[in-house]
């Protein structure tokens, strides 16, 4: 199910980030950070969902997990950066240490967990788009 986040300090015209994690600690301490730094966020568990919450809610930026139950980011980083209107940015996020570039070649960052929280909020900073 893909959650609505009320968090963050910006106005109701502010693009939400997306978090694409099936992992629900993980979920819960994104949404707490970005919150805390004024972002709004929404979540979705799955590819299904993700692409619907790109759609739907035109996200300022996608914070992708990789490796997803339901199967690999691939799709959900292929909807985001072929939208017909705007090319959301996209962060993957993976723990794996064996992947081809080439999958992640049109990726806008790689963040490789578990991660500083500090680099997070800096590509957070550089490729959210209000």
């Amino acid at each position: 199910m893909v959650e609505v986040g009320a968090s963050g300090g910006g106005g109701a015209s502010e693009r939400p980030i997306l978090v694409v994690e099936d992992d629900e600690d993980t979920v819960a301490a994104l949404r707490m950070l970005l919150a805390d730094e004024g972002y709004a966020s929404i979540t979705a568990p799955d590819v299904l969902h993700a692409i619907a919450a790109i759609e739907r809610d035109d996200p300022g930026l996608v914070l992708l997990d990789w490796s997803l139950d339901d199967g690999s980011g691939e799709a959900v980083l292929s909807a985001a950066l072929h939208r017909p209107v705007t090319r959301t940015p996209v962060v993957l996020m993976t723990g794996s240490s064996s992947f081809t570039s080439r999958s992640f070649k049109d990726a806008d960052a790689i963040l490789r967990k578990p991660f500083d929280v500090g680099e997070l909020l800096q590509m957070v900073a550089r490729f959210y788009r209000p």
